[in-house]
């Protein structure tokens, strides 16, 4: 299969010597090319049905993208929001074409750490980081998506931070810890017992 990544498709254009490698489903190399400057073909590979290992994709099977930056040895995940053509699934033989492609360093993300311990009978403690400043809201909500108790609703610098959650005021059952934050949002499973 062919992937297509135009010029005019970068939010931010890569630097000459940058590599853009694809990933099967499972972490596998499926396919690398070198940025020269000028639109880029990436080619991918499939597996070989002759053999029982799988050697590359299985028709069907997504395919995820990722950007080295050669100046800054640093590993950038690439965002493929739109296509022009096809999307990122295998298919044999298969041409796609990338709309818009954006960069994000890999692993430096807004991240909520599953509480400790858990389950807990009073007080648990919640981790959290921020990868630039900006407001964070974290809340506890029951099964039914009521607030609970709202943790923090403030500004915070990039960093890593801790919360802890007493549950004296709380029931014992199954709750979620929320964080919602720059456009991201993720929830957590709690478990308070008595």
């Amino acid at each position: 299969m062919t992937i297509g990544l135009p010029l005019d498709s970068w939010i931010s254009l890569p630097e000459d010597g940058d590599e853009i490698a694809a990933y099967s489903s499972s972490g596998m190399l499926v396919g690398s090319v070198t940025y020269a400057g000028v639109s880029t073909a990436l080619t991918v590979w499939g597996d070989d049905i002759t053999t029982d290992e799988v050697e590359g994709l299985l028709e069907g099977e997504e395919i995820s993208f990722e950007l080295w930056k050669k100046s800054e040895d640093r590993i950038e995940d690439l965002e493929i929001h739109s296509w022009l053509e096809g999307n990122n699934v295998y298919s044999i033989n298969g041409v796609a074409i990338a709309g818009d492609i954006s960069s994000m360093v890999s692993g430096l993300g807004y991240e909520l750490y599953p509480n400790v311990p858990n389950p807990f009978n009073t007080v648990t403690s919640i981790s959290f980081f921020t990868p630039e400043q900006g407001e964070i809201k974290i809340g506890i909500y029951d099964m039914l998506g009521n607030l609970v108790k709202e943790l923090t609703n403030g500004s915070y610098d990039p960093g890593m931070y801790m919360l802890e959650f007493s549950s004296e005021d709380v029931s014992a059952g199954t709750y979620f810890v929320r964080m919602n934050a720059g456009g991201f949002s993720v929830t957590n499973t709690i478990s308070i017992v008595k």
